[in-house]
């Protein structure tokens, strides 16, 4: 196996084995392997609770859509906590019923909304799209229909009459990558060819690139780094025999929570204090401990 494909490897295994060693980082509150990613303790706690597939992609989908927070994990369990004390909000049918203002005071209540204009109307939106329109891509793998990850983005991104955002907050190209990410695993919706999808680039991504000496020396892209970054871990998924949940094995949607995490508390905290505090194996192949 190439160095590529090592680094990647060594990733996904010590985030989804919790091996990341946050010792000498003094206190992080954020989550250190996958199985205590909000995302995935909430997932589990309402399959614990018998709540349906259904709900749980729900809850998935409106979760995503309103998680700006600067504080991810909060905005999680406020979550769960709205669904156990107004579970109707998560269901679209009986949401119509719901009046703007009595969904403002629900997410107001529960710590879930930053914005009492966007995120409502967003939330009902989505509720609508969902309600009316049950043949298209979203609505179906929400109930239970298996459908391509790339009818899913283009579903995401597709404007209703009169130029509407069928699904607002949700259909950025990031946020809606990751929400897809997120049916699959944990949500465990039926989507196909998710392997078509890229990772996400963030500041925190391309910097674990540079330091990982995973671009190429010569290479002379400057317009479209995203995508030659994207490129790059794809060559590296292809290349690694990974360890990531059913769903996502073998795809980018497995490195992507893995390499966001290593980016952002390893080579972004590094680039904090300004030297290198080993987090993982990848660490023996960044320039910076050489």
């Amino acid at each position: 196996m190439s160095d590529l494909g090592k680094v990647a490897e060594y990733i996904v295994e010590d985030f989804y084995n919790g091996r990341f060693d946050l010792s000498e980082r003094g206190k992080i509150s954020a989550p250190s392997s996958w199985s205590t990613l909000p995302q995935v303790e909430c997932t589990q706690y309402l399959r614990d609770a018998n709540a349906s597939d259904r709900a749980i992609l729900l809850y998935l989908t409106f979760i995503s859509a309103i998680d700006r927070a600067r504080n991810s994990e909060r905005c999680w369990w406020n979550g769960l906590e709205l669904y156990e004390s107004h579970p109707e909000v998560y269901d679209p049918l009986q949401l119509l019923q719901v009046s703007a203002d009595q969904l403002t005071e629900y997410l107001q209540e529960c710590g879930v909304s930053q914005n009492t204009e966007q995120d409502p109307q967003a939330w009902l939106d989505i509720a609508q799209t969902i309600t009316f329109e049950s043949s298209c891509p979203v609505s179906r793998v929400i109930y239970g229909k298996s459908v391509d990850a790339k009818q899913l983005i283009k579903d995401l991104n597709t404007r209703g009459e009169e130029g509407r955002n069928r699904f607002p907050l949700l259909s950025g190209s990031k946020t809606g990558r990751k929400w897809v990410y997120m049916l699959a695993s944990p949500g465990g919706a039926k989507i196909t060819h998710i392997d078509s999808l890229p990772i996400t680039v963030d500041v925190h991504v391309s910097l674990a690139t540079e330091n990982l000496r995973m671009a190429k020396k010569d290479r002379t892209e400057t317009s479209n780094d995203a995508h030659y970054i994207q490129s790059v871990w794809r060559s590296a998924v292809n290349l690694m025999q990974p360890e990531e949940p059913d769903g996502v094995r073998d795809t980018c949607a497995g490195l992507d929570p893995a390499l966001s995490f290593f980016g952002r508390y390893g080579c972004g905290h590094c680039d904090k204090v300004g030297a290198p505090v080993r987090l993982g194996r990848a660490c023996n192949y960044c320039k910076l401990f050489r």
